[in-house]
């Protein structure tokens, strides 16, 4: 940044020619934008030209903002994506890709251009010209070595809302920016926003620390939080990850690689977005639809990841079907008689040598206890509070409901009606009250009705809603469908819940091949 005394240009440098004394620098989380005119980049036609000088006029404003306040706050050097990764080398793209969480977590200080949704918009402001008028009007009042802060109207701004409002916030590569980052500040719509590793400050409230500080990625932390708080961070991290927006698709396990690294010393191997000390919870998730997003769950024309992965879906993903039914160390623990279900084996190819990044195929065999269901028609079920979110009802052969599946794709699932329930846990049914109700009917009614002879006041009246016992218990595990009719080899096509325990009664596991 300092390269010429006489000038702004700048140069790219190799950081393998500094000390790491020298190497203290900034870094920038930024949007791309999805139309023209693109981010200045570094090709392999103009690396030499750039290694000499960078021209600070020719740089789009959000990175001439950037460069001025790194040299604000006296560091020499930024990193910039489009610039220090040589975006037309794969073979570059693809070291320099792995080495992002590294990047970001060893920067002094990330710039957030949260408020711009390309790289003309700067690290500024959105609102600037209206934050005069707009800003909290407020008064100080000293006691004793604090001072009190009271606010007139309007109040101040929330940290949490002016970060959701930016468009940086739903670029899928920016969260591993954020979550690995020691300093933030973030240039939103109407006010700077700060995150370091223990506090979130805004500029209304520049000393109030607004949220509990952020969970430390640091061993012993994650020892003395236990198993379960990481596995459902994790999950939380994959939810909001999958919400976001990537404008290359093949990108979506490259963009969390940094983050995957993370502690994978404690988590076991990392299987495309599944971390292996979180099996089988990790197979549990399933696809939801965002109010505010028109974008139903998918499958990406290129492969990305095995079936039984999040990865393996655009759209958004969620856990919340086991997330607070969890045991301390596990689903499958201290509950009566689960199913017996064992994961043999998992192989997963990566491109290159980052074993947490694009993935090429993959597969998963598993010891499990299978049953062959039917989707019934929907169209009695959408309109269902319990239903309407994806779920639709499955049957036995004969016709008797056995359970409900989310489809990993909808509103049109991508398979036939029929469909193989793979047994994988047991769990407390927290819907027990409506859900089995509903699917299965009120088995304390019925035996009213018989009793009052169908004086439906009088049955009203006394009965209270009571299912069977059974239905307490439930299981839980994937739907799948054969793949070209081969001896013992599925695809995940969904999530299936509300199973009773009896349906698995007497079945054997069967080995068989996920892909």
């Amino acid at each position: 940044m300092g390269a010429f005394h006489d000038s702004l240009d700048l140069v790219l440098v190799e950081t393998r020619n500094l000390s790491k004394e020298d190497l203290s620098y900034a870094t920038l989380s930024h949007c791309w934008g999805l139309s023209e005119p693109r981010p200045a980049t570094t090709t392999c036609s103009n690396l030499s030209e750039r290694s000499h000088n960078i021209p600070y006029a020719e740089m789009p404003l959000t990175f001439q903002d950037a460069i001025d306040i790194t040299r604000k706050l006296g560091k020499r050097y930024l990193w910039i994506d489009s610039l220090c990764i040589v975006q037309d080398s794969p073979e570059d793209w693809q070291e320099e890709s792995s080495k992002m969480g590294d990047i970001y977590a060893n920067s002094f200080c990330t710039l957030a251009a949260s408020s711009s949704g390309d790289s003309h918009g700067g690290c500024r402001l959105r609102n600037q010209e209206l934050n005069l008028s707009q800003n909290a009007s407020y008064v100080d009042i000293p006691v004793g070595s604090r001072r009190l802060r009271i606010f007139k109207s309007p109040f101040p701004i929330d940290w949490q809302t002016e970060y959701l409002a930016g468009p940086l916030r739903k670029r899928a590569w920016a969260l591993q920016e954020r979550e690995l980052s020691s300093r933030v500040i973030y240039y939103a719509q109407n006010v700077l926003l700060w995150q370091c590793k223990t506090s979130r400050f805004c500029g209304d409230l520049p000393w109030l620390d607004l949220e509990a500080p952020r969970t430390s990625e640091k061993s012993s932390d994650l020892d003395i939080q236990g198993a379960k708080a990481n596995r459902e961070r994790w999950f939380s991290i994959v939810q909001d990850y999958s919400e976001r927006f990537l404008t290359v698709e093949t990108d979506k396990l490259p963009a969390l690689s940094g983050l995957g690294h993370k502690d994978s010393s404690l988590h076991g191997q990392y299987y495309a977005g599944i971390r292996e000390q979180d099996l089988p919870d990790a197979l549990m998730w399933r696809t939801r639809s965002l109010l505010w997003s028109e974008i139903k769950p998918y499958r990406p024309a290129r492969y990305r990841a095995p079936s039984w992965s999040w990865a393996a879906i655009e759209g958004c993903v969620t856990y919340e079907d086991i997330v607070g039914l969890l045991d301390a160390d596990s689903i499958t623990s201290n509950r009566p008689d689960p199913p017996p279900f064992t994961i043999t084996r998992v192989i997963v190819q990566t491109s290159g040598n980052d074993r947490m990044g694009q993935v090429l195929g993959g597969y998963m065999t598993v010891l499990g206890c299978l049953k062959q269901a039917v989707l019934q028609d929907y169209e009695h079920w959408r309109d269902n509070k319990f239903y309407g979110g994806g779920w639709r009802k499955i049957s036995d052969q004969a016709g008797n409901p056995v359970g409900c599946i989310a489809p990993d794709v909808f509103p049109q699932p991508d398979f036939e009606t029929a469909i193989f329930c793979l047994a994988v846990a047991t769990t407390r049914n927290s819907f027990r009250d409506a859900v089995p109700v509903a699917l299965y009917g009120n088995s304390k009614r019925k035996a009213n009705e018989e009793k009052l002879g169908g004086k439906e006041e009088e049955v009203k009246s006394r009965e209270s809603v009571m299912v069977n016992p059974e239905d307490i218990i439930e299981v839980i595990g994937l739907a799948l469908a054969k793949v070209d009719n081969r001896s013992n080899t599925y695809r995940r096509v969904g999530l299936v819940r509300w199973m009773r325990q009896s349906w698995f009664k007497d079945v054997a596991p069967t080995e068989l091949t996920i892909v």
